[in-house]
């Protein structure tokens, strides 16, 4: 939690228990959180309302301290931005979302700055799939 405090006073946020209940949320899951899944099972002494959470996500997102990506579900997907680079899939029928623990794509981010002179700067992918649970359903 020392951690967090001190990274929110780095950015100079105020520490409230609803940035710190947002960022050890975050920082114990595996993989990357939408705002219901977050208010689903956040302190509601920390932050009471979808209101308070929307706000306090897109505080920590404007820091650097959330990354946020837009999943083909169209819902956005949170995650502490000191767990660093990874990738994920997700299954396209229960929408299970399960982490890829090496990134294949480093090669071609290389291969790409070669070949048209840009600076690659990051890479996004979004995997989907039908994963192990429902592959079992619709046998």
């Amino acid at each position: 939690m020392e951690d967090y405090k001190k990274m929110l006073k780095d950015k100079n946020l105020k520490v409230t228990k609803g940035r710190l209940a947002v960022l050890e949320l975050l920082n114990a899951s595996k993989v990357p959180m939408n705002a219901e899944q977050i208010y689903e099972d956040i302190d509601k002494e920390a932050v009471p309302s979808f209101t308070s959470l929307y706000r306090i996500l897109k505080q920590l997102a404007d820091e650097d301290l959330l990354k946020k990506n837009l999943y083909s579900n169209g819902l956005l997907y949170y995650e502490t931005a000191k767990l660093g680079h990874r990738h994920f899939i997700i299954c396209s029928k229960c929408g299970k979302i399960s982490s890829i623990e090496k990134c294949p794509l480093h090669e071609f981010d290389e291969a790409a700055a070669k070949e048209t002179g840009y600076v690659v700067e990051y890479h996004s992918v979004e995997l989907v799939g039908i994963c192990p649970e429902c592959q079992k359903k619709d046998e």
